[in-house]
């Protein structure tokens, strides 16, 4: 990496992969990657990232999101986590999502 790099914004120095066939959270993956029972219920649901049903279970077992009013998601691409905020705070809460790399918009979330 270079100065250049880092004063432009340019997130590879960092080591994010958001480059190429990883932008906005399109990861491919082969083999026994799809067969992951989470990637598929992620999919089925509508979640950008299987990591979202790690929140859903800590949501339901602390009861922190339904009674929350703010949310910053930082480190937030590909958005599960942001997603599930988004279904499980009140309404008019403010959820903010903050990456490096880009991020799809996801109604209901500042990105």
């Amino acid at each position: 990496f270079s100065v250049r790099s880092i004063l432009r914004g340019d997130p590879s120095f960092l080591g994010c992969k958001c480059g190429g066939s990883q932008l906005m959270g399109k990861k491919t993956k082969t083999g026994k990657g799809r067969l992951d029972k989470y990637y598929q219920l992620a999919k089925d649901q509508g979640y950008r990232a299987r990591s979202a049903f790690k929140l859903i279970q800590l949501a339901k077992k602390h009861d922190f999101l339904s009674k929350a009013s703010v949310c910053l998601d930082l480190c937030a691409a590909p958005g599960g986590w942001s997603q599930v905020a988004q279904r499980n705070m009140p309404k008019g809460s403010l959820i903010v999502a903050i990456d490096l790399c880009p991020i799809k918009p996801i109604h209901g979330v500042t990105c």
